[in-house]
């Protein structure tokens, strides 16, 4: 995902190498970013987002309406670097949208809500071991939802094994929709101790993830505490210990200890 927060307008080469030191990035809703200046520079740069060239691109105005490819760069041209830019990738298609300076973009909005059952699923691991509704009874779960080509979701992993280590109590689970060959690239890569299950696009569709990187975390019952992004881990000094406080936080709010 590209965070929801406005910068100035940057050099792509400049902004990818920030990417590469963990900056906050929200491929669901990215305000601000008014580096795509004509359709010629498009490729480019949906191509540092992990996007291809067969990938549906849709347009839209700042009231969210629908434009034409051609309307859209029109626009884009004559506000003069006076407008922002949106993006929203999923795994079908890319959404460019057009923002006025300051406007935040809407929060995200999932499938499932604090309070109501995961959705039926069956995922299996990259060892083969099942991930079901039954199989999250007894104890609290916290799923982390990433994909290979995301730059905070590769940022994310020196987090997630220092939760690991931390909470070892915990069930942990890396779900991804890429494929399994994928999946264990970036394992042996990136060093992901979490046990993988890929394939898992329908489970992802359900809740309603379309955010990467994003959080679940689950109660013994199979209940969802807290569904989400946590933008605060990639600005904090101390993410391990942010996300360790949180999970905890929400664990004892569960427990009715708060």
């Amino acid at each position: 995902m590209i965070s929801a927060r406005h910068l100035p307008p940057v050099r792509l080469a400049a902004w990818l190498a920030a990417l590469a030191f963990g900056a906050s990035l929200n491929l669901a809703q990215a305000a601000g970013l008014s580096l795509l200046q004509s359709a010629a520079e498009e490729p480019a740069f949906l191509t540092a987002f992990g996007v291809s060239p067969q990938t549906k691109v849709s347009y839209r105005d700042e009231e969210g309406r629908s434009l034409a490819r051609e309307a859209f760069y029109q626009r884009l041209a004559g506000a003069e670097g006076k407008l922002g830019l949106a993006v929203a990738k999923s795994a079908q298609e890319v959404t460019l949208q057009l923002q006025l300076p300051g406007k935040r973009p809407e929060p995200m909005r999932f499938k499932v809500a604090p309070g109501e059952a995961v959705p039926d699923f069956s995922l299996r691991s990259l060892d083969q071991a099942a991930l079901t509704p039954d199989t999250l009874k007894g104890r609290y779960t916290l799923m982390s939802f990433y994909f290979s080509t995301c730059a905070p979701c590769v940022a994310e992993v020196p987090t997630l094994n220092g939760l690991q280590a931390r909470m070892p109590e915990l069930r942990l689970a890396a779900v991804t929709f890429d494929d399994e060959a994928t999946s264990r690239r970036f394992v042996q890569d990136h060093g992901l101790r979490w046990p993988v299950y890929p394939q898992a696009k329908p489970f992802l569709q359900s809740l309603g993830i379309n955010s990467f990187p994003a959080f679940a975390l689950l109660s013994p019952g199979g209940k969802v505490l807290s569904i989400g992004p946590l933008y605060e881990l990639q600005r904090s000094q101390q993410p391990v210990e942010l996300l360790q406080h949180w999970v905890q936080e929400q664990i004892a709010r569960d427990s009715g200890k708060t």
